[in-house]
């Protein structure tokens, strides 16, 4: 697996994320639809992307089969890079929480899940 550590990388930032009380992880440049974003690291003891992209029922970007976070659509430069928890590839939520999206399909409430 390929490492992109945060600190390292010119593709994102983080940045406090007030539509989701927390941190997020935002484009530093356009990413065209289909292109790959980063691979998933979940478990790496540095600060990967995966560690602060949030969920949206509406999400900008999705894992493929291969673990690569791809662009649904154009991403543009300063947005905030999301996927759906629900649709990830491994279990992606240890605990329930309520989903603040605010996208119009939002499933209000996202359920945990077993590793």
């Amino acid at each position: 697996m390929i490492h992109m550590p945060l600190s390292v990388t010119k593709d994102f930032q983080i940045r406090e994320d007030p539509n989701h009380k927390g941190r997020g992880l935002f484009a530093s440049r356009v990413f065209v639809k289909d292109e790959a974003i980063y691979p998933l690291d979940y478990w790496s003891k540095e600060l990967m992307p995966i560690h602060v992209t949030n969920h949206s029922c509406n999400p900008n970007a999705a894992f493929n089969q291969q673990g690569m976070l791809i662009a649904l659509r154009e991403i543009r430069e300063n947005e905030e890079i999301t996927y759906d928890y629900l649709r990830h590839p491994i279990a992606a939520s240890p605990w329930d929480f309520a989903c603040e999206c605010k996208s119009a399909g939002c499933i209000k409430w996202i359920k945990a899940t077993k590793y």
